[in-house]
């Protein structure tokens, strides 16, 4: 489909890997895309159900049924203001959540399917 689309706009010679950049971008735009709604609504589930556990309404503020309760959550979030103690070593405190997080994350950068195909 991206091939057709970038010959058609005059992109002869460059097409095929273009083709392949769109759709590798537009695919991963899609899953991250839907992992961060399905995060959201497991947030809002998770706050409902233990609300429902405790008697009491559970997140009903930001949206219809509550459901902008998440993305309140990261506005909040991103709007918090940085603390950092004053006996602490800084530049530790900061690289600190990298390094915990960067294994992590380069572990499930390829997942194996078989012995010769990789999901990457």
């Amino acid at each position: 489909m991206f091939y057709s689309i970038f010959q058609n706009l005059g992109f002869e010679k460059s097409s095929a890997w273009m083709s392949y950049i769109a759709a590798g971008g537009s695919l991963s735009f899609l899953a991250i895309n839907l992992l961060v709604l399905a995060t959201a609504f497991y947030t809002w589930f998770e706050r409902r159900t233990i609300a429902r556990f405790q008697v009491r309404r559970g997140p009903n503020r930001n949206g219809p049924f509550g459901l902008g309760q998440p993305f309140a959550d990261v506005i909040k979030l991103i709007m918090k203001e940085d603390t950092i103690p004053s006996e602490a070593d800084k530049p530790v405190f900061t690289i600190a959540p990298i390094a915990l997080l960067a294994p992590t994350l380069l572990i499930i950068t390829v997942i194996p399917i078989d012995d010769s195909s990789f999901l990457a």
